[in-house]
């Protein structure tokens, strides 16, 4: 029996660290990165790695201590993110995340909220475009609920 993707608390981070590497990827292939970009980049390249080395334990055990290279990682993204550019702005996010938020680190629950966010909105587009059902919807108020 095939077993289904993976999604945890780390499959969120994983997917938020990977849409920011590729964002800041692309940028570079655009019009070339800054320096503190580049840090960014990379610090976020480490982090997608670290999420994939925890992704294997976090659906069946995961403390606190096992995500502490996770958490160590995300601190160096966040230093990372002060020389680079905001998340929001690399994930497209300006007007869904209040403004006082636009600034805030790259921490785990952080990470979670804009993942968990990014969510909601994909599932407000399904919903907007008329290919939604009645389970989407309630997917959907759950999401927002969270």
């Amino acid at each position: 029996m095939e077993q289904g993707p993976e999604f945890s608390w780390v499959a969120v981070i994983l997917d938020i660290a990977e849409a920011v590497s590729g964002a800041l990827d692309r940028s570079g292939n655009e019009r070339g990165l800054s320096a503190g970009e580049l840090g960014q980049l990379d610090q976020f390249q480490r982090a997608e790695i670290e999420a994939r080395n925890l992704l294997v334990r976090s659906r069946s055990f995961c403390t606190n201590g096992n995500a502490d290279p996770l958490r160590e990682q995300l601190r160096r993204c966040a230093e990372a993110t002060q020389a680079g550019r905001p998340l929001v702005d690399l994930l497209e996010m300006r007007s869904t995340v209040p403004r006082d938020w636009h600034h805030l680190p790259p921490d785990i629950e952080t990470m979670l909220w804009l993942g968990i966010t990014r969510l909601a909105e994909d599932l407000a587009l399904i919903a907007a475009i008329g290919v939604s059902s009645t389970t989407r919807q309630k997917q959907l108020a759950a999401v927002r609920d969270l």
